[in-house]
């Protein structure tokens, strides 16, 4: 049985380029209820890829604000020599595989998880999930801890104010099913589960 806080995830670099969904779940990480991991080579692929949207020292900031913040989620220790041969995992998405076995990591946190077929992961005892599906489960985990978790990462916005609205409109993009189990708990329709 996974606990909340003792279980690792490697975060694809795709779900690091948004960033409402990067804080997010950063927030959660914050509050302990998993563990961050990435690598330098994610590190790299999320500068490749936000570059192209804004200014370097920007995409600096927010790498470097990323590994200040979370100094034991960059895996060092990824270059560990897997055989891929027998696998559909695509070359170029090996070593973020290569860096959840050797953190000891339970889930790949990717919007591509097609790229990640079950039955290659499964003998690494590794799932790929979207961050929906991963939302999803830490709020039937945790429902309270994570309402608050969204709530005390929605107050800080301030510069400039991204209203409450909007905020979920962008999470609901990224995590459809996820947004739609929050909205009644945020509005007060539902004060408990079940």
């Amino acid at each position: 049985m996974i606990r909340l806080g003792h279980f690792n995830v490697v975060l694809d670099a795709c779900v690091l380029y948004d960033s409402v969904m990067r804080d997010f779940l950063l927030c959660i990480a914050e509050k302990e209820l998993y563990r961050p991991i990435w690598s330098k080579e994610i590190c790299q692929e999320v500068e490749k890829n936000l570059v192209q949207r804004i200014d370097y020292s920007k995409v600096q900031k927010i790498v470097n604000a990323l590994n200040q913040a979370f100094p034991e989620a960059m895996d060092l220790n990824n270059s560990a020599n897997i055989d891929f041969k027998d696998t559909n995992i695509h070359p170029k998405d090996r070593h973020v595989v290569s860096t959840a076995i050797c953190s000891d990591s339970q889930v790949i946190l990717t919007y591509n998880v097609k790229d990640f077929p079950q039955e290659d992961l499964i003998q690494f005892s590794i799932e790929a999930q979207t961050p929906d599906e991963f939302l999803v489960n830490i709020l039937n985990l945790s429902y309270k801890k994570v309402l608050k978790i969204f709530e005390e990462m929605e107050s800080k916005y301030t510069n400039p104010i991204i209203p409450r609205e909007v905020l979920l409109q962008r999470m609901k993009a990224r995590a459809p099913k996820f947004t739609s189990m929050i909205i009644p708990y945020l509005d007060g329709s539902i004060t408990r589960i079940y």
